[in-house]
């Protein structure tokens, strides 16, 4: 070994800190000060991050089953002792059977009665389970272990098992969605438009984005999604999750759409790669698709043109699109009313948006974020498209699903077993994609007190000269 190749490598021995020793003062324990520093700022983290180890929903779940749980208990006769430490699975039955069942059933059955989906039930099993656990009681419950968790027992299993083939043997009666027209498509822009143009005149303009301006982007938003969701024939969840990245130039395969992408302002045609919703193993996406955009007269009604407005709008409000790849229908952002999250609108929030406007336009039915769905396939089939282009765009198989889109009768959501003409509505069969709607309902009234917050917002910030 050369002198030169020696001093190469005592130089690399001198800066690797596997072979250097350490110093007296990095072996040195910590002080009670840096421990207690340590510790604090664990929990702030673990505190912050464990605030997003479950979606809203969830949270939201569990907090309403504490809620009628804890309540429940403070009913009961108080010489029966009943606790959280003390409830054993037929105590958890009861409470399912007699308080929730009969508060937050909404399927509807061929005999009338109504009661949670057997999905709906595991949901709030598993919260029941989770609040047991968070009080201590843990593990399989057993006669020999009675005071572990006593969700994790075989009776209370077999009732989520016997309710569930219950339901299904008494064919839940699925509400189709009221069909939302192109004449209603027309007034909801127009509404929007019409709410837009009533904020200008408050004083909104362009520039950094402040809590009025966001909300003058979102009358935008909503007014592209629903044009979005009639011309693409989507289911709302999917259309809302949608991405610049998800849309590309049919002589393009992969080239998507750029920020303002000054193509659009011709294109008549665009191609739709849908994001993986409806697959829970993570297998690949549905088939890519066209959109058949026509141009229409007015550029309002236009999808191509909208979407060339709606970035310029969130460019100029001070909230561009940070990305193509992130999401194109965005919310406000939770913790500061200022941004916008990057992430997908939610299928609730699509609904509650959808029900407002309609509602202040005088026009609402009824319709839920799947009428965009059932009304474009019927007014193609009316218009000449065949029955085959129809089936590919909206990633239908059967032609069972096809017909029951399209089908003009017993088509409206909040229907009675038996219509006013004395007409049973036929079944359908079990399994048809429809929202649930309690998590929407729910959103809306948080909506309608934010609509009260943002007027006293609005004012303020005016007064501050924004």
């Amino acid at each position: 070994m050369t002198a030169a190749h020696g001093a190469g490598l005592l130089a690399i021995e001198a800066v690797n800190p596997y072979t250097v020793q350490h110093s007296a003062d990095a072996e040195a324990p910590y002080s009670s000060e840096q421990v207690t520093d340590m510790y604090d700022r664990a929990t702030l983290s673990g505190g912050h991050h464990a605030k997003h180890s479950h979606c809203d929903s969830t949270v939201a779940l569990r907090a309403l089953v504490a809620t009628e749980l804890h309540l429940h208990i403070a009913r009961m006769p108080s010489s029966l002792g009943l606790s959280l430490s003390t409830m054993q699975p037929f105590d958890c039955m009861l409470f399912l059977e007699i308080i929730w069942i009969h508060k937050h059933g909404r399927t509807v059955l061929d005999t009338g009665e109504t009661c949670p989906a057997a999905s709906s039930l595991r949901g709030v099993s598993a919260a029941l389970e989770h609040l047991f656990w968070a009080a201590g009681r843990s593990g399989e419950w057993s006669l020999m272990a009675p005071y572990n968790n006593p969700c994790r027992s075989a009776l209370v299993a077999d009732y989520e098992r016997g309710l569930g083939r219950h339901v299904r043997a008494h064919g839940p009666r699925p509400l189709a969605a009221h069909p939302l027209s192109y004449v209603k498509l027309v007034a909801l822009i127009d509404q929007l438009d019409s709410e837009r143009q009533h904020m200008i005149q408050q004083g909104i303009t362009f520039g950094p984005a402040t809590y009025a301006r966001i909300r003058y982007v979102n009358k935008e938003r909503d007014a592209l999604l629903y044009l979005y969701l009639y011309a693409s024939m989507q289911r709302g969840g999917e259309g809302a999750a949608i991405g610049l990245g998800n849309l590309s130039f049919p002589g393009n395969h992969y080239a998507s759409l750029v920020i303002g992408d000054a193509r659009l302002l011709t294109a008549d045609s665009i191609r739709i790669h849908p994001p993986t919703l409806k697959t829970s193993d993570g297998g690949p996406p549905p088939p890519s698709t066209y959109m058949d955009v026509p141009q229409a007269p007015d550029a309002r009604y236009c999808f191509m043109r909208r979407l060339l407005q709606f970035m310029d709008t969130c460019f100029r409000m001070g909230v561009p699109l940070t990305a193509p790849a992130g999401p194109l229908f965005r919310p406000m952002g939770v913790s500061n009313r200022t941004m916008m999250s990057e992430e997908s609108l939610t299928t609730s929030a699509c609904y509650s948006t959808l029900t407002r406007a309609l509602k202040a336009a005088g026009i609402y039915e009824g319709e839920s974020t799947h009428s965009f769905r059932r009304g474009a396939s019927q007014n193609a089939v009316r218009t000449g498209q065949s029955k085959e282009e129809i089936k590919d765009q909206m990633h239908i198989v059967t032609d069972a699903v096809f017909h029951r889109y399209t089908d003009d009768g017993c088509e409206t959501r909040f229907r009675p077993l038996v219509d006013p003409g004395g007409q049973m509505c036929p079944h359908e069969p079990v399994g048809e994609e429809e929202e649930d709607l309690a998590a929407a309902a729910a959103f809306a009234e948080e909506e309608e007190e934010e609509e009260d917050r943002f007027a006293a917002a609005f004012a303020a910030e005016t007064a501050a000269g924004h």
